[in-house]
């Protein structure tokens, strides 16, 4: 233990007016990734073992996934996504193959065109 920690304890003690020998505290975030389960999830496990006390694991993960999925189902259908594309129907490649020593005869148009958006 260093000399600084030692002093800590010590004022601690000190300052304890029942002068218990104080302790580490323990974090108050703990380290590691956050639980994906909520309290609409307990509520929902709670529902499902009050209905059928005899339900398994893989019923009660089957049955969250279908709950899961029903939710996303209602937030696709009440989405709505645009996306614009623009383009134009004239675009041709200006490169092509040849046979061997000759030369790709490629017809490039002169003018741009129609340009068209799609949303």
């Amino acid at each position: 233990m260093s000399k600084t920690t030692a002093w800590r304890y010590y004022k601690r003690y000190l300052e304890d007016p029942e002068g218990l020998i104080p302790i580490k505290q323990a974090a108050t975030k703990k380290p590691g990734p956050q639980t994906a389960l909520t309290k609409e999830h307990t509520q929902f496990i709670i529902s499902l073992m009050d209905r059928n006390p005899l339900t398994t694991a893989i019923e009660i993960h089957d049955a969250l996934l279908s709950n899961s999925k029903s939710r996303e189902d209602e937030f696709l259908n009440k989405s709505v996504f645009i996306d614009e594309a623009g383009f134009n129907l004239q675009t041709l490649r200006s490169v092509g193959w040849a046979p061997k020593n000759e030369r790709a005869a490629v017809e490039v148009p002169n003018h741009k065109g129609v340009s068209i958006a799609i949303i």
